[in-house]
């Protein structure tokens, strides 16, 4: 312990800076609980080892002089920015509640001595030189909005700025809670005892290194411990590593940190803020433009493997290039990934400005449709793609768009394929269009001809028979609702109008909070046992569960067992809670209906097969050669992938 290094003579003539490679701040609740307890259980006499500080001292650094004539060098963090940015916040937080007990007076000398000391001196230039400098992606924000007396009312744009807000916020109720109950005097000595405590009594062990190569070797092994990065941090640190160390003139960094601000931006404003989704944004960019192979993804391993230093020793301008086309490439994805998630965002589709507004509707439309049946991720790749290449043709996107909402509902919830199915053919697809300039035709061609292979118009036909078991028994159907809900919307525009439940109204609630048995599970009418017998009889397990048995409803609960009059109800001013007065124009339909019997459902149940016949068609005359007779082997099953589920998929 007597190695150790306290805070004041670490900071003393240093400015740390957060060099672009490294993550953003990322310690939250739990870490500055912990951090702040440690200081508070510490005993005068005791010095409280708080961990490594491994710091890079470049030559292309200058130092840099205060209005005192002080001169500081300043380092690069290369282990302990956490730690540290922490130690600053705290200390900002004991700044600001002296200024607060001293009432907007002159600050108190402690206070000025945590600025001028820890916060920001006055440079020789008359400038803040501020002590601690974050990367590029939040330090403007750490500036203006963190450390600054009168914060500016730029709101967070990424993560690791909601972080810091955080930590701000939970260190100031810390302080609060401490000292609000003591007189004057003895809140000022609580303050000044934690000043103590964190600039004299927190003990770290210094270690400089001033090779690049030992630098990059210590930020490998950073990168696989202590709070987990997602793939997408780990991609940007490793590009502005190499960039830092390529020996030649470059704008990398630049063209990174722009691109990442933007990926963030679109990510934050999508509501993409998970770990899940970063991760995915980087695969399917992968996916799209490196290698379509799924068994190729290997994460951040597999970027570092395609762009390793040692790879171009004598090439460096070429692995420049390179580096700036995985940039630039991954940013562009970035638009059509968020789009194709939230695709009623305001700024959703903005490259289809000045496409007929009725076109860029249906592109919501469809999305939105692909998004509710939940195998979304199975064709982001492709969507991606057709994006990239053909950025501003909304009528080509929409096209495809259509395609896929009809592959995940023929193959994946009416055939019942495994989710993946199918999955390497389109994976392929999209690689061809957007790298080995694959014509619009040929894609249309091969994306058909995988469909109907899957699911083809023979399949569909069986699939879609009264006596196929998606008919007999929708209620445990996993595309039921999706199913009910597009023939809702079906009716709807038949009125020129939409539906009047959402979607999320829909697919939220347990099923049977949704799904309304006209002719009720439980018999305990004579209205229905004169006509289907008791709840065991054959004629009721024939029906009950059946396509033309089932209907959307708000109202199930009030319904119950009820004979099929009361349910249907009338228009008049007295009837509550019936099918004529239903929010949903599926209810309404069933007001054709003056009985309901077997004959009833049948005939309800072919309605809906002959609408759905119509609803997932696709023309298949242009595909040369009749479908193969033999089934197609099922993709290789990828347990590590998991779909993207943010609560709105179909069920």
């Amino acid at each position: 312990m007597q190695n150790l290094i306290a805070l004041e003579d670490l900071f003393h003539k240093r400015l740390f800076r957060v060099p672009d490679y490294q993550r953003g701040y990322a310690w939250g609740e739990p870490q500055i609980q912990d951090f702040l307890e440690d200081l508070e259980l510490l005993a005068p006499s005791r010095v409280h080892y708080t961990g490594t500080v491994v710091l890079h001292i470049r030559d292309s650094l200058n130092e840099e002089q205060d209005q005192s004539g002080n001169t500081y060098v300043p380092v690069d963090i290369v282990d302990g920015q956490q730690r540290l940015t922490t130690t600053v916040l705290l200390l900002d937080g004991i700044r600001n509640a002296l200024d607060s007990l001293n009432h907007g007076e002159q600050p108190l000398p402690l206070s000025t001595g945590i600025q001028s000391n820890y916060i920001a001196a006055i440079g020789a230039n008359g400038q803040p030189l501020f002590k601690l400098t974050l990367n590029q992606d939040t330090n403007e924000f750490f500036k203006s909005n963190i450390l600054a007396r009168q914060p500016s009312p730029e709101p967070e744009s990424n993560a690791a700025e909601r972080r810091l807000t955080d930590a701000k916020k939970q260190i100031k109720e810390y302080i609060q809670a401490k000292i609000e109950d003591k007189p004057l005097d003895e809140q000022q000595a609580w303050l000044r005892d934690l000043h103590r405590k964190v600039t004299s009594k927190l003990g770290f062990t210094l270690y400089e290194v001033d090779d690049a190569a030992e630098v990059g070797v210590i930020f490998e092994v950073m990168n696989d411990r202590g709070k987990p990065l997602t793939e997408l941090e780990k991609v940007k640190n490793y590009l502005l590593y190499v960039s830092s160390t390529l020996g030649i003139s470059n704008d990398l960094s630049e063209r990174v940190n722009k691109a990442w601000s933007v990926i963030f931006t679109q990510m934050t404003d999508a509501g993409l803020v998970s770990q899940n989704a970063e991760d995915q944004l980087l695969r399917v960019h992968w996916l799209t433009c490196y290698a379509p192979a799924k068994k190729q993804w290997n994460g951040v391993k597999g970027v570092r493997e395609l762009f390793d230093l040692r790879k171009f020793v004598e090439k460096k301008q070429e692995l420049l290039q390179v580096l700036l086309e995985y940039t630039d490439t991954l940013r562009n994805s970035c638009f059509p990934f968020c789009d194709a998630y939230r695709p009623r965002r305001p700024t959703a589709f903005g490259a289809f400005t000045g496409t007929d507004p009725k076109i860029v509707e249906q592109v919501r439309v469809w999305s939105e449709k692909l998004r509710r049946i939940g195998a979304l991720a199975t064709f982001l790749p492709l969507l991606v793609a057709v994006r990239l290449r053909w950025p501003n043709d909304a009528e080509k996107y929409l096209e495809v768009v259509r395609l896929c909402e009809a592959f995940a509902f023929r193959v994946y919830r009416l055939g019942g394929w495994r989710a993946d199915a199918g999955e390497s053919a389109l994976y392929k697809l999209a690689y061809d269009v957007m790298r080995n300039g694959e014509s619009f035709t040929g894609a249309i061609t091969r994306f058909k001809k995988e469909l109907r292979h899957r699911c083809g118009d023979e399949a569909l036909r069986k699939l879609l028979d009264p006596d196929s078991e998606q008919v007999r028994i929708a209620y445990g159907w996993r595309g039921l609702r999706y199913f009910l809900y597009e023939y809702e919307t079906a009716l709807a525009e038949k009125k020129n109008g939409t539906p009047k439940v959402s979607w999320s109204e829909v697919s939220q609630p347990d099923l049977k909070d949704t799904i309304e048995h006209i002719l009720p599970q439980t018999l305990s009418y004579p209205y229905w046992t004169e006509r289907f017998g008791d709840h065991e009889s054959l004629e009721h397990q024939s029906y009950v569960h059946n396509l033309g048995n089932l209907v959307l409803s708000k109202w199930n609960v009030h319904y119950m067992n009820k004979p099929f009059p009361d349910k249907k109800g009338s228009f008049s001013p007295s009837s509550t809670y019936c099918y004529a007065k239903a929010w949903f124009f599926t209810e309404q339909e069933l007001m054709e209906w003056a009985e309901w019997t077997p004959a009833g459902i049948n005939e309800r149940r072919n309605r809906l097969l002959q609408w759905a016949h119509k609803r997932w068609k696709v023309d298949f005359s242009d595909i040369a050669g009749p479908p193969p007779d033999a089934d197609l082997p099922d993709d290789e099953h990828d347990e590590d992938w998991e779909p993207l589920d943010d609560g709105e998929n179909g069920d």
